[in-house]
């Protein structure tokens, strides 16, 4: 057995002994556990109300009098988007896009009820998901057990006991590295069988899964090489853990708040208004197909008109 090994070997016993590594183990697989069943209900209650106002919109849209068709194209419809099963592990960006659209001839309606729209900005902290739960509280986590891996042996002097052994220092931290990503392999664990059940049940979602979680293990392995790194340049544990918990606040908390005001500001994006404004522009540079005598709708009709053959409309 190699040095890195052996070291990664000790580090997990004394994990195993640690009372606070333990609960925090407990913690981050009771966390994923709630999220996957927190995520699959809250799809289930979602899909069932999803498809009773879907129902109630085609019967509303049905029951109409006999009209003309293009007042039907006015009168509009509602229709849900369906996640997909992939939204079970992440369920993307549809509480800032929303979940519905109205259809409306002649106009470029957005997507509406979204619940970015309608709470505050930390709206992404109120969906527990195991997306959420990995790429938010499980580095965290992981802070809590190993930001003290390679300080801690500093500070009680073992340090240079294992250096005077003959005891690497890149194998002592490839130990502690290799150590923490049991951590975060036993994290994603959940994640991997979530991705098997998902991709027998659909096989057309397979190399979305298999991207979704190579995506999540460079995101852990990242967190693992950054808190090895840090514990193995800081002079105290504490030290250690208060930088730690300040990058993660800021690439967590701050660093996505920050890019989409940097974004909406570098390429400021046209309202619903301003959309409105500018295809009515475009709209009657080529004619207002509501007006019979505008020259763009005569012209239109006479280019159909000679397309099928016809003498007239009727």
């Amino acid at each position: 057995m190699s040095q890195a090994m052996k070291i990664a070997v000790a580090e997990w016993t004394h994990l195993l002994r640690t009372r606070l590594a333990v609960l925090t183990l407990g913690l981050l697989f009771a966390l994923v556990a709630i999220a996957a069943v927190n995520s699959s209900a809250q799809l289930r209650s979602e899909a069932a109300e999803r498809l009773q106002y879907q129902q109630q919109a085609d019967e509303t849209y049905r029951a109409q009098p006999d009209r003309h068709p293009h007042r039907m194209v006015h009168y509009g419809h509602y229709v849900f988007r369906t996640p997909t099963p992939l939204a079970v592990i992440d369920p993307g960006v549809d509480a800032f896009t929303g979940r519905s659209i109205f259809l409306e001839g002649h106009r470029r309606n957005t997507a509406a009820f979204s619940e970015a729209r309608e709470t505050s900005v930390l709206t992404r902290f109120g969906t527990v998901s195991p997306a959420f739960t990995l790429q938010v509280l499980v580095p965290l986590l992981m802070i809590l057990i190993g930001f003290s891996s390679v300080a801690r042996e500093r500070e009680r002097g073992i340090l240079l006991q294992l250096l005077a052994q003959g005891t690497r220092g890149a194998a002592l931290v490839q130990g502690k590295a290799i150590a923490l990503a049991g951590v975060a392999a036993l994290a994603l664990l959940p994640l991997f069988l979530s991705a098997v059940w998902l991709g027998i049940q659909t096989p057309g979602e397979t190399l979305p899964l298999l991207m979704l979680l190579a995506g999540h293990a460079a995101y852990l392995a990242f967190w693992v090489g950054l808190i090895v790194a840090v514990s193995a340049l800081a002079g105290r544990a504490r030290t250690a853990l208060i930088v730690l918990i300040g990058i993660w606040a800021m690439l967590t908390v701050l660093v996505p708040r920050l890019a989409t005001d940097v974004a909406a500001t570098t390429l400021p994006a046209p309202n619903q208004a301003e959309v409105d404004i500018r295809l009515q522009e475009e709209l009657r540079s080529v004619g207002d197909s509501h007006n019979i005598n505008d020259p763009g709708f005569q012209s239109f009709q006479q280019q159909v008109l000679a397309q099928y053959g016809a003498a007239s409309i009727d």
